[in-house]
């Protein structure tokens, strides 16, 4: 799904010009509800109506405004240098990863597929969907977030 806060006509003309609609399920603009980003309640509505539990969630966005709203939401978030964001307030607003390159977020999906997979059954859903920044950052051992260049660090 998307989540933007630019009109949804605006968002469906760029999809439709990348030959890039069809993969969404749903698109929910800046004129889709009351509240705007970084306001949680177009993630908790996607994740609501999509029935996926927070723990499941990955909120991918190019600024500050999109981490907040995932982490006002409780998902974990990536942030995506390559956008048209502001890098640097991106990197200040402490994504739980952040990748500089489209190919690392295919990597990204891949690594937590697996590491998910290699937990005993129920062990991440509980720490995750309470904290988790914190679960991550215990985890993986960094304090920061996990930045992919030539791989995972």
């Amino acid at each position: 799904t998307i989540l933007s806060n630019k009109p949804v006509s605006f968002i469906e003309k760029i999809l439709i010009g990348l030959n890039f609609l069809s993969p969404f399920d749903l698109i929910l603009g800046g004129d889709s509800l009351k509240e705007r980003k970084p306001n949680p309640i177009g993630l908790q509505l996607l994740m609501k109506k999509f029935s996926c539990p927070a723990k499941e969630v990955l909120m991918i966005g190019d600024s500050s405004i999109d981490i907040e709203a995932g982490k006002n939401a409780g998902v974990v978030t990536c942030g995506v240098t390559y956008g048209l964001g502001d890098p640097i307030s991106l990197r200040d607003s402490k994504p739980d990863y952040l990748i500089n390159n489209l190919s690392r977020l295919k990597l990204l999906f891949n690594w937590m597929k697996i590491f998910f997979s290699l937990l005993p059954k129920g062990y991440h859903s509980n720490a995750l969907s309470k904290h988790p920044t914190h679960w991550y950052r215990l985890t993986l051992k960094v304090s920061k977030p996990t930045i992919f260049k030539n791989g995972l660090q």
